[in-house]
């Protein structure tokens, strides 16, 4: 997408400040050479709002969306508190700037199964041998019972 390395590098230090990790499972490291430089100054986060607005995502292809997608996947923490790049998205005043990104999204047309319902069947893989006690039950009502009581205890 045709974000400026400028706005990137102000969406990385406002997720670190706004990181509940920050300093502790979120840390930065710089390589510098020569004297040691002061960090940027702090994005404001109407300022980094103000250049996602102004970020022409038009041309970003189905290849980039992927990748992008795949990111969202592979950092995707749903067992935790959100990180810094949540928080922020998470803003009432971010959800105008993301708008543009997200009918770009659901254009490409390589994205158009995304719309459609989730499957019913879903399948889980084990390499375990056969006649090994695997961690995942064997019969469906195990499971069924399994999921009900996750369920329950999520809904409490």
């Amino acid at each position: 997408m045709e974000v400026s390395p400028e706005t990137g590098s102000a969406v990385v230090w406002l997720a670190y400040d706004l990181d509940p990790g920050e300093g502790v499972s979120r840390v930065l490291l710089a390589a510098t050479s020569g004297d040691v430089s002061d960090p940027p100054p702090r994005p404001s986060p109407r300022g980094v709002i103000t250049a996602l607005a102004l970020s022409d995502v038009t041309r970003a292809g189905a290849d980039v969306i992927d990748l992008c997608l795949a990111h969202a996947v592979d950092t995707s923490r749903p067992w935790q508190e959100p990180d810094g790049e949540d928080v922020f998205a998470a803003f009432h005043e971010v959800m105008p700037a993301l708008a543009p990104i997200a009918r770009h999204v659901t254009s490409v047309p390589s994205a158009q199964w995304r719309p459609q319902g989730r499957r019913v069947e879903q399948w889980a893989v084990d390499w375990w041998a056969a006649d090994d006690p695997a961690p995942l039950p064997r019969e469906p009502r195990a499971l069924s019972t399994w999921a009900r009581g996750a369920h329950s205890f999520e809904a409490r």
